[in-house]
């Protein structure tokens, strides 16, 4: 069981003050998700994991400035799911997983009825969206003390979720295809130090197509690498290490004639474990102070009363200038 109350709004600012609320949402998601497996030792290079799961949802949202937009609605779905493994065969495996699965929609636009800009009906989005996937892999443990996973997938999505920046909801748009390339390695040189490295790349498109319109799915992620070192127990009780992330730069409309740049965030944790329950310690984020941005959006940006004009152009939140913060940890 979850349950997620979200406080959110959009609001128009000059000068870091605001002077009007675009609109403003309480939205209580909650769900529930009882599921069945069974797994079987069919030899002993051949074992399969089969499940069944189902999510129930209750998405509630309060509008305090358009009524027409508060709503509960309920929502539930039945996935099964497949796993196969062979192996292993000199430390390494093979396996094979496929199943059903969804996506839960922006409780927002589940329930939106008019569009808060400009008080025209819209279509409430479907609560949930079916989506298909498999992937197959192999891991490997062959070379000393490395760890390495190497994975194809793919995923058909009912329906895409597209951020509309001036309403702040996302609407479900096409349905789409993605799949992809992911390759993940830990590697432990010492017991008391881990090397991680992984890469993901992915191709996203919508799988009809629209006249006048591009398939991109806008801002779906291209490229992302994941690396660092972490240091455990040593140096009497001190811990951590530093973690580079990169995003790679994505389309940011359906043609793809507008891109991101590029994401480069390193960071870095020192920790010192004083007693067996309580430990302190310190991160350090954006160490080399990029001005990249965390996200970017690319949209019509209207001034009160432009309808039929407006300036098309980039939309973002910057990533958190270099900053530290100190923490205690309690483990009871």
């Amino acid at each position: 069981m979850r349950n997620d109350n979200i406080r959110n709004a959009l609001t128009r600012t000059h000068a870091q003050k605001t002077f009007d609320i675009t609109r403003r949402d309480a939205i209580w998601v909650t769900s529930i998700s009882p599921y069945f497996e069974n797994k079987t030792n069919w030899s002993s290079w051949l074992r399969t994991s089969l499940g069944l799961r189902f999510d129930g949802f209750r998405f509630e949202v309060s509008n305090s400035n358009l009524n027409q937009n508060n709503g509960t609605r309920y929502d539930g779905l039945l996935s099964p799911k497949l796993a196969i493994v062979m192996g292993p065969w000199m430390n390494t495996e093979l396996y094979l997983n496929g199943g059903l699965g969804f996506h839960s929609n922006d409780a927002r636009g589940i329930n939106t009825r008019l569009d808060p800009v400009n008080g025209e009906t819209v279509h409430r989005a479907d609560p949930l969206a079916r989506t298909y996937s498999a992937e197959t892999g192999i891991r490997s443990t062959w070379v000393d003390r490395l760890q390495s996973t190497l994975v194809v997938w793919w995923m058909d999505l009912e329906s895409e979720l597209v951020f509309v920046g001036d309403a702040g909801a996302t609407v479900a748009s096409r349905p789409s295809r993605r799949y992809g390339l992911e390759f993940a390695n830990y590697y432990h040189p010492v017991h008391w130090l881990t090397l991680d490295a992984d890469f993901s790349f992915s191709h996203s498109r919508f799988r009809d197509s629209v006249a006048g319109e591009g398939n991109h799915v806008p801002n779906a992620v291209e490229t992302v690498i994941a690396t660092g070192a972490t240091f455990h127990k040593v140096f009497n009780g001190f811990y951590g290490g530093p973690r580079l992330r990169y995003l790679g730069p994505r389309a940011l409309n359906e043609d793809n004639t507008q891109r991101s740049d590029s994401t480069i965030l390193l960071s870095a944790m020192l920790g010192y474990k004083l007693n067996k329950s309580l430990r302190i310690q310190a991160e350090v984020f954006n160490i080399l102070n990029r001005k990249d941005d965390a996200i970017t959006y690319f949209y019509t940006s209207r001034m009160p009363g432009e309808v039929n004009r407006g300036v098309d152009d980039f939309h973002f939140h910057p990533v958190e200038p270099v900053s530290v913060r100190i923490g205690f940890v309690m483990n009871y």
